[in-house]
Formats: C-alpha cells, sequence, structure tokens
C-alpha cells in the first residue's frame, strides 16, 4: 500500500477519535459538570449527527460564513447556541479535510487555523463576534478555502 495513503487513513482515524471525543465532552465539558446550563440537546439526524452538521469542507465553510454575520448581528439577545454551533462546525472541518486528498502539511495548516479560531470563539462574550472582526474572520475563511482545492468532486467525495 501507498504509504501516503495509510497516512492519510490514520488522519482520518485521528480526527474521527478526536471529534468523538470532543461530542462527548462538549455537553457536560471534561468535569462532568453541567456546561453553564446551556441547551446542547440538538436535534440529530437519522444517523446521529447534529442536523446541522454540515455534508462536507465546503459546505462547512459556506455555513460558517453564513452564521457569523448572523452571531455578529445578534445583539442584546443570548447567542450561546448559536456559538456552539458554529464552533462544533469548526471542529469538525479537520475531519471533513482528512476525507479529501490534501497533503498533511495542509491539513495540519488547517488543524492549526481551526484551533486558532475555536480560541478566539471560546467564550460565549468573545470579542471574536463582533463586527470590527468580520475582516479576520474572512482572513481565515480565505485561508482555510484555499487550503483545499475547489474542485466539483470534492464535495462528491466529501459527501460519501
Amino acid at each position: 500500500m501507498n504509504c501516503e495513503y495509510l497516512e492519510i487513513r490514520s488522519i482520518r482515524f485521528v480526527g474521527h477519535f478526536l471529534v468523538l471525543c470532543a461530542l462527548v465532552a462538549i455537553p457536560s465539558g471534561c468535569s462532568g459538570k453541567p456546561a453553564d446550563n446551556l441547551s446542547v440537546a440538538w436535534k440529530l439526524d437519522e444517523h446521529g449527527n447534529p442536523d446541522f452538521k454540515p455534508k462536507n469542507y465546503l459546505d462547512a465553510i459556506s455555513q460558517l460564513k453564513v452564521r457569523f454575520p448572523k452571531i455578529v448581528d445578534q445583539v442584546g439577545v443570548d447567542r450561546s447556541e448559536s456559538i456552539l454551533q458554529f464552533q462544533q462546525i469548526v471542529r469538525w472541518l479537520p475531519e471533513f479535510a482528512a476525507d479529501t486528498d490534501i497533503k498533511r502539511g495542509d491539513w495540519e495548516q488547517i488543524h492549526m487555523l481551526c484551533q486558532t479560531i475555536l480560541k478566539l470563539a471560546e467564550t460565549r462574550k468573545s470579542s471574536f463576534f463582533q463586527s470590527e472582526q468580520s475582516k479576520d474572520f474572512e482572513d481565515y475563511m480565505n485561508q482555510l478555502s484555499k487550503l483545499i482545492p475547489q474542485k466539483p468532486a470534492l464535495a462528491q467525495q466529501s459527501a460519501k
């Protein structure tokens, strides 16, 4: 077997494992205490995934581009659920990227960018979700978009 293929398979396994761990830890946090009484009882589809889970990498980027300005516009209302869903989509990006034929270095950049976005968006009162940060958000999305080839085959491959 091709070593590159085995590397991608191992990255996918690790990615799936990390996503599973994150999904287990999200409802109550790592400490086992309730997560600030936030409702994370998301509607699940027939496969047990939250109904807002994107189909693939490109769909995830598109969803984030739509969700960010909506969160920014949610002034004076509780936007905790919107931010939690936004963060979860960001967490799925490396998994979706691992399902493509990108190089390991590109995947590592995607992972690093996602960690940066998550760190910026980690609190419900984060300044990341302010209109002044829109340019920074667009820069992150452009970087993430450039790391994955924009081919029609990508959408089909990731949807499998």
